[in-house]
């Protein structure tokens, strides 16, 4: 069916998270809630020509995309590993310097969205803001600017890592299309961020189900740290250089801190290993299982 150009609309997406933050500006067919397939025809040539189709099997248009380091996860360790030295609280905040900077990178964020004709901007949130103390109060310093923003749930984020991950096996230049006869393969999704991890999927036809904890690059970065080599988080830069005897000792007190296996995801785990067509999928950046697999092989 044609699209009519009075439901096309230029939008932005924010995703404010523990360790990357990102902001997609796209045209997206309102009625459908799809990407539109062409560019808006008042883009400059220069901008035009850097838009992208997102892929030749769901062609859609990607006007921008771009994601920054913002390392909220590491802040609030470093600023609980302070108030633990100094006096138990309850409850502890990012840090003044880093509102800072995240409110400054949401700033520039919704100084580029609107550059690009974007009408209307949404973000989430996740882990950090469900844990610190100011993190509500932040995410009303983003709305102020004029970012509307939510924070989900962690099954929220886990079914939406999920979802993107399906996205991206189906439509990816780089990933081999599966004849229409071939049924597709059941898919178990790792979705590691700074300060959480979920992992989704389903044993036969039940429905998705998510395994998460509140362990993330940026956690498992404080236990190294405090628990296996003793130092001061608050003022440790960096666990490196880590010796094999600290990371097996990590690997153990990641397993112990880790919540009991379900019995769907153990199923799944099975099937995984054999031939019955369960795929895994990682994500989430340059913490995802297989990247962090690829730079340990060299």
């Amino acid at each position: 069916a044609t699209t009519s150009l009075a439901h096309v609309r230029t939008l932005a997406a924010l995703d404010i998270g523990s360790g990357v933050s990102k902001l997609v500006v796209a045209r997206v067919d309102t009625e459908l809630w799809k990407l539109h397939t062409e560019a808006p025809a008042s883009l400059e040539p220069e901008r035009a020509a850097t838009a992208a189709v997102s892929s030749p099997q769901l062609p859609g248009v990607i006007l921008h995309s771009e994601e920054v380091q913002l390392l909220l996860a590491h802040d609030l360790k470093q600023q609980e590993a302070l108030a633990a030295a100094s006096a138990p609280a309850d409850a502890v905040g990012l840090s003044p310097e880093m509102c800072g900077q995240a409110e400054a990178t949401v700033g520039r964020f919704l100084e580029t969205a609107r550059s690009w004709g974007a009408t209307a901007v949404r973000g989430i949130a996740t882990e950090v803001f469900r844990r610190a103390s100011n993190g509500p109060r932040l995410l009303e310093r983003f709305r102020a600017l004029g970012a509307p923003m939510s924070i989900i749930s962690q099954q929220q984020e886990g079914l939406l890592g999920y979802l993107t991950a399906r996205e991206a096996l189906r439509c990816c230049p780089g990933c081999a299309v599966r004849p229409p006869s071939t049924p597709a393969p059941e898919l178990l999704v790792w979705d590691v961020g700074g300060a959480s991890f979920q992992i989704v999927g389903r044993l036969g036809k039940g429905d998705l189900q998510v395994y998460e904890g509140p362990l993330g690059a940026s956690i498992a970065t404080a236990m190294l740290v405090q628990d296996v080599q003793g130092k001061d988080f608050a003022h440790t830069h960096s666990p490196n250089p880590v010796a094999t005897h600290q990371a097996k000792d990590l690997v153990r007190k990641v397993q112990r801190a880790l919540p009991e296996c379900p019995a769907w995801l153990s199923g799944a785990l099975d099937a995984a290993a054999s031939t019955t067509g369960v795929q895994v999928v990682g994500i989430g950046g340059e913490t995802c299982v297989f990247r962090i697999a690829a730079l340990a092989l060299g």
